[in-house]
């Protein structure tokens, strides 16, 4: 996928939540399991909730949002 405001490839990943390390990110399309590879820090934590701030375009389906991975 090329990026909106770019026009330079995405990384393709998936975001995990195990209820104990909060979000995280692995490249690729496997589930992150119980090994934690990157933390998204733009999630925020509550004392019963995670969030992440996101912009949706109901047009083309899209979610974005600005972060970094800690590893």
């Amino acid at each position: 996928m090329l990026c909106p405001f770019c026009n330079q490839k995405m990384q393709k990943g998936v975001m995990s939540f195990n209820g104990r390390d909060g979000v995280t990110w692995k490249l690729g399309e496997e589930k992150t399991g119980f090994i934690k590879i990157g933390k998204i820090t733009a999630v925020k934590h509550t004392l019963f909730a995670y969030s992440v701030e996101t912009y949706y375009c109901d047009s083309c389906k899209k979610m974005l949002f600005d972060t970094d991975v800690q590893f």
